[in-house]
């Protein structure tokens, strides 16, 4: 498990690794973070490590505040794209149940 200060570097190294420049780069950087992130979305745990490194490097400026304000962001890009998935498949398992069904679930609700 990198610290803090190992894993800043690292999300630097992504982005100069990956020549980005200007607001296209930007872009960029967001998009490969979130192919990554949806290949492997990030734990709950290493949610955790993210808020941690977003609010303690978020007032720092310069590259660090950029890469690690980055990584939040395509993280709960796709954490939220996730639920909203879910949710969508939840919706369509209450439409397809008879009225019987969803019944049980309302009584079963309240």
């Amino acid at each position: 498990q990198p610290t803090d200060e190992e894993a800043v570097c690292e999300l630097i190294a992504l982005m100069q690794g990956g020549k980005l420049d200007g607001a296209a780069g930007a872009d960029e950087l967001v998009d490969v973070l979130v192919r990554g992130f949806e290949a492997a979305p990030p734990t709950d745990a290493e949610m955790v490590v993210l808020r941690r490194l977003q609010e303690r490097w978020s007032d720092r400026g310069g590259l660090e505040s950029y890469a690690v304000a980055t990584a939040w962001l395509a993280a709960l890009f796709v954490r939220t794209e996730r639920c909203i998935a879910a949710r969508s498949r939840l919706d369509e398992c209450v439409r397809a149940m008879n009225a019987e069904q969803r019944s049980e679930l309302q009584r079963l609700g309240e």
